[in-house]
């Protein structure tokens, strides 16, 4: 029975990270992967990563690798017996911080022996360098566990054991059609730290966090003051509406997106701190700019160039309606309860917001199609068979024809506008290229 039953789990998680795959496609219009080349293959690998989006963050880190990863989480949701097996069962191992309890702190022992049990056998281990989750686009200071795991692996192993710096970047965490961008750094050798170790533990591991530090800033597009985060936002819009989109392209390696934006990030600081006269002005500009387009209800992007004379029409809209309605009856209800779910359960924690909504709907969405599909198979198991593939591929077209309808109509408006108050658009136009002339952005 002990066989049977490992059987079936590893059936279950197999279905689950298919789905997951899914899911991720489903949850965000677009992925831009980055540096998956750095991911040191046959070596165990520690993933340090930042915390914007608690388990949301450990989904992603894990669908784009292929080997399977043993997660370090809170370790305060381990203390039912329940609770704690099932979260063995999706390989997440408990580690306690000193705000759960100092009494706690001696129960990491064992999590770290089997980490080094984890890494004896090659696996991977992901480590949210930053101890907790805080849904901001900044780097909050590293906790010292990741180097001490780190040096302990290797000095009970002496394995070539790497630390990848992994940045997990979202353009809105807690929304759904949003983007994600995971860019993976060049991994760190524990060894080139370890004799600095030997002689001096506390500065090796001091060291060894200091560098990740940097290291996973890197992989980040970071927004330093809070206050400047919509000025830095819509300046970010600017440059996604212009830069070039596929609609039905979802993964994404080219690094253009990820430097622009963080140039951009960085120029806006440097200009806040250095030059305060220009700051003002763009500032000023944004503030007019985003005025404007809220006054008329209209979208930075039909005022992107060459994107208002739309390409996908209105007549390539009416030949895909058919199948879009057909998607949007099948992922309605996945859709409602989860943004109802999340809601309700993370008003208080809103960086769960989007790891219970994907969870839910990826559930929900699970028992309609299997609900379909033993329909189907009392009429035919070719419709069953057709059915397993369609209702997917069904779906993610409708999620796409979706988006494609918003940018269409939004472009559509600003035409609307173009041809019965050009003195408008002209304005718009005008504001819209002197912030992209302050920071020199060009395309």
């Amino acid at each position: 029975m002990k066989w049977y039953f490992k059987v079936q789990v590893y059936l279950f998680f197999a279905w689950m990270k298919t789905n997951f795959k899914f899911a991720v496609r489903y949850y965000f219009k677009r992925g831009f992967i980055l540096g998956k080349k750095n991911i040191p293959q046959n070596t165990p690998v520690i993933f340090a990563a930042n915390h914007p989006n608690s388990f949301m963050d450990a989904f992603v880190v894990g669908f784009i690798t292929r080997k399977s990863i043993n997660t370090l989480t809170r370790g305060d949701v381990f203390q039912k017996p329940l609770a704690r097996y099932f979260l063995s069962l999706f390989r997440l191992l408990p580690v306690f911080r000193g705000e759960e309890g100092k009494g706690n702190l001696g129960k990491n022992g064992k999590t770290f022996e089997r980490c080094v049990e984890l890494f004896r056998k090659n696996h991977n281990v992901l480590i949210f360098s930053e101890g907790v989750s805080t849904q901001q686009k900044r780097l909050r200071r590293l906790r010292k566990g990741t180097a001490r795991i780190a040096f302990q692996a290797y000095e009970e192993l002496r394995k070539d054991i790497q630390i990848v710096p992994v940045g997990i970047n979202y353009t809105y965490p807690s929304a759904p059609e949003g983007e994600l961008l995971l860019k993976f750094g060049k991994p760190i050798k524990v060894s080139d730290y370890f004799d600095d170790y030997v002689s001096n533990n506390a500065r090796a591991i001091n060291a060894l966090t200091k560098d990740l530090q940097q290291r996973i800033e890197n992989q980040m597009i970071i927004i330093q003051e809070k206050e400047h985060e919509v000025l830095v936002e819509t300046v970010f819009r600017i440059i996604r509406n212009e830069l070039p989109n596929h609609r039905f392209k979802w993964m994404n390696t080219d690094e253009e997106r990820f430097k622009i934006e963080r140039d951009a990030a960085v120029q806006i600081h440097n200009l806040s701190t250095e030059n305060t006269g220009v700051f003002g002005e763009l500032s000023e500009t944004i503030e007019a700019y985003i005025s404007l387009l809220k006054k008329n209800r209209i979208s930075d992007y039909g005022l992107s160039s060459g994107k208002l004379n739309v390409n996908i029409t209105g007549f390539g809209l009416l030949l895909g309606l058919p199948l879009f309605v057909i998607g949007y009856l099948l992922s309605i209800v996945p859709r409602i309860m989860g943004d109802r779910i999340a809601k309700k359960t993370t008003r208080k924690a809103v960086e769960f917001y989007s790891a219970v909504n994907i969870s839910i709907r990826m559930i929900i969405f699970a028992l309609v199609h299997i609900s379909i599909l033993i329909m189907s198979l009392m009429f035919d198991w070719r419709i069953a068979l057709f059915n397993l593939f369609a209702i997917p591929a069904i779906s993610y077209f409708a999620i796409h024809y979706e988006i494609a309808l918003k940018y269409w109509l939004r472009a559509r408006r600003v035409k609307s506008i173009q041809k019965r108050d050009p003195e408008l658009f002209q304005k718009l136009v005008t504001l819209r290229s002197r912030i992209m002339s302050i920071l020199g952005i060009k395309f």
